[in-house]
């Protein structure tokens, strides 16, 4: 997922998966942790009310820790998947 936007005036300019423009009429399924649900107008524009919520009981900290002891390397890139364009020259 890509999401550009203003965040100067709160405007969503862009939203893409795989980089395809999101639909209105599409359903998407995505895996966020509670946080994320908590704040989902803040991070989606949407209201938590307006999603189908499926609480699957993992813990994203457990995976976190079972994939960094199953890894042989962590590599960290900017992936440029939230743009700003407020901060933007």
């Amino acid at each position: 997922m890509k999401r550009v936007y203003n965040s100067k005036n709160d405007s969503l300019h862009k939203l893409t998966i795989n980089g395809q423009k999101v639909g209105d009429d599409q359903f998407y399924t995505i895996a966020i942790n509670n946080y994320i649900v908590g704040h989902a107008k803040r991070f989606f524009g949407i209201s938590a009310d307006k999603l189908q919520i499926r609480y699957t009981g993992i813990i994203g900290r457990d995976v976190l820790i079972k994939d960094v002891k199953e890894a042989d390397t962590i590599k960290s890139m900017v992936e440029n998947r939230i743009v700003d364009l407020a901060n933007k020259n």
